[in-house]
């Protein structure tokens, strides 16, 4: 049946559409609601797929808003959690986080940088809460891996090779006045190898 118009249709499953068609596809915009009742997508559809813009409601309560390519997540767009707070807004590449973008943890620590395969992977800043900055580097799948710089909530701070999440490698540790205490090598995060301890009268 080659429906025309706006309608509704119920399937099989118990989802049903109510919106536009065109040659007895969904085509245009419309609302397609899960077999409970609630809503699924509400947005534009080309032959049956989410196409242009629109919205997903997740069953977990979480919600995305934005761009849609071939049924997929693509392009620009948004996503929230539960509670109406963002969860990430930025580029997204079939389904997933991929490109520039930012993510927001719920205890209020967020990234800004560069995204692939829904995970962070690449130059990446991580913020405190307060805004200040806590990471400086690079990432892979969420960990910091290659050269970055942490920043103490004191102040202090440390830069040089990481991998695994965790100072491996050679790092220079600071002062918030900059000077260093402490240059040398470290292995997961402890201070391992050959270094220099430097006290804050420039003895070391």
């Amino acid at each position: 049946i080659n429906y025309e118009g706006k309608g509704k249709i119920i399937y099989s499953d118990g989802e049903y559409y109510i919106g536009q068609f065109k040659n007895g596809l969904r085509n245009g915009k419309g609302i397609l609601y899960s077999n409970n009742g609630k809503i699924k997508y509400e947005g534009d559809w080309t032959n049956n797929r989410e196409e242009g813009y629109g919205t997903h409601y997740k069953k977990n309560g979480e919600y995305y808003k934005g761009q849609w390519k071939n049924g997929l997540i693509h392009g620009i767009g948004e996503c929230y959690y539960k509670n109406g707070k963002l969860k990430y807004s930025g580029e997204w590449f079939n389904n997933e986080v991929h490109g520039k973008g930012r993510f927001n943890n719920e205890n209020g620590e967020y990234y800004i940088g560069e995204f692939k395969n829904d995970s962070i992977n690449g130059k990446a800043i991580e913020y405190y809460k307060s805004g200040k900055i806590k990471y400086d580097g690079n990432w892979v799948n969420w960990e910091k891996e290659g050269f970055g710089t942490f920043y103490f909530q004191s102040g202090n701070y440390i830069a040089g090779q990481w991998k695994k999440d965790k100072p491996n490698g050679k790092l220079t540790y600071y002062s918030e006045n900059k000077n260093i205490i402490y240059k040398g090598d470290f292995i997961n995060a402890r201070k391992e190898g050959n270094g220099t301890h430097y006290y804050q009268n420039g003895e070391y």
